[in-house]
């Protein structure tokens, strides 16, 4: 027992020093229990959780390597055969900007203050603003200001359905901010909200709420149109996801994809893609959109375009039109010969025929000066032109 409030305690193999006024020794396993029977105020911790008020000795870390590594104890076995420092009820660690709580409260100290890997332990980063709550996560703590390992991670989207996933990397940048790193494949069946599927890398920065997203996004929908990874890097708000959509539009494997109709190589038909592969390596986007890409919850589709564009469909933008059609159909050789026909070609044109755009008035291209584009949605009572439909039948005998 010690006389005064406390008593420097050193343990040279481990290079750790404590304070504390009781002692108990245990020959027989070779063993001395470390505590302090009076409470004092030095001695008290609090960082906000009620559970983790504490008031315990301080076991310091001597090591000219570890920037005076430490941690609260209120209880802890040395052993003097194995030169060991077993620490109970220790209710966390702080490395770098952040708070790791160890399982059960039990922390290993070896020689040359070699501190085991802590298992199943939990991190909150950062110690201040809190972002994130890591769990079961296998750590190994360096010094004062570094620690690594691997942790679980919660996602959650706008409806609070949860994505757990793994952050195969966490430790502290040179900052002394904790960062993490973790991939999803397929599989995983990973959602950034009920409308946009998500494969790729997440990366967390402690000082940032938001995640970093490094991957691909996929379209839930049930079309009959084929359905892509589109590559992308950004951080995403799960409460308003808008995903940076590029003009030379890739998917996750570095391949060409489109959002636009398609036209055919031989211009007979158009097909819809959108976050879709062509259907012919030469076949001809209509439109090249950029922007971004959002899920619209009021009106159920999902729309591209640039941010301006998207907060006011009337503002100036672009809009897709159906100008000029035209299908041909050449009869086959056996329905020539039921005709006595040496060929024949029905075709069937059409002008003006489609306009594709969130403009109320007549004609977003009919202002005073169409050339223009400073006139464009501006009508001024004119006329659009009108649609026109041709059908003709070229035959030879």
């Amino acid at each position: 027992m010690a006389n005064e409030d406390y008593t420097l305690i050193e343990f040279p193999a481990n290079l750790y020093e404590t304070r504390l006024d009781q002692i108990d020794w245990f020959m027989d396993r070779k063993e001395v229990r470390l505590s302090q029977n009076k409470i004092l105020p030095e001695n008290q911790v609090d960082i906000g959780i009620d559970s983790l008020n504490i008031n315990g000795p301080s076991y310091v870390s001597k090591h000219a390597d570890q920037d005076s590594l430490n941690f609260i104890a209120p209880v802890a076995i040395f052993n003097y055969q194995f030169k060991k420092i077993r620490a109970d009820e220790v209710p966390f660690i702080e490395v770098g900007d952040s708070y790791i709580f160890p399982s059960g409260g039990d922390v290993e100290i070896l020689e040359r203050a070699l501190m085991s890997p802590l298992r199943m332990a939990k991190v909150m980063a950062n110690n201040t603003s809190r972002y994130y709550n890591l769990y079961n996560a296998d750590l190994e703590i360096d010094s004062r200001n570094y620690f690594h390992g691997s942790a679980m991670c919660d996602y959650i989207d706008e409806n609070g359905s949860i994505y757990p996933f793994l952050l195969s990397s966490v430790d502290v940048s040179d900052a002394l901010e904790t960062r993490g790193t973790g991939m999803v494949e397929d599989e995983d069946g990973f959602m950034l909200s009920p409308y946009m599927e998500y494969m790729g890398e997440i990366s967390l920065n402690a000082e940032n709420p938001l995640f970093t997203f490094s991957g691909g996004v996929r379209l839930p929908h049930a079309c009959d149109i084929d359905r892509q990874w589109m590559k992308f890097e950004t951080r995403i708000n799960p409460d308003s996801i808008i995903i940076p959509v590029e003009r030379n539009m890739q998917n996750y494997a570095l391949n060409t994809i489109s959002a636009s109709p398609m036209v055919a190589r031989d211009s007979t038909h158009i097909y819809p893609a959108f976050l879709s592969a062509r259907k012919g390596p030469y076949d001809k986007n209509m439109i090249t959109p950029q922007g971004y890409l959002i899920y619209d919850k009021q009106k159920e589709y999902y729309e591209i375009g640039g941010e301006a564009k998207l907060l006011d469909m009337e503002s100036q933008g672009n809009y897709l039109r159906l100008n000029n059609l035209k299908l041909s159909y050449r009869l086959s050789p056996q329905l020539l010969n039921r005709l006595k026909l040496r060929k024949a070609i029905v075709s069937f044109s059409a002008r003006k025929l489609y306009t594709l755009t969130r403009y109320t008035g007549q004609d977003p291209a009919i202002g005073q000066d169409a050339s223009n584009p400073f006139w464009i949605g501006v009508d001024y009572a004119n006329t659009p032109p009108p649609k026109m439909f041709t059908l003709s039948i070229a035959v030879g005998f």
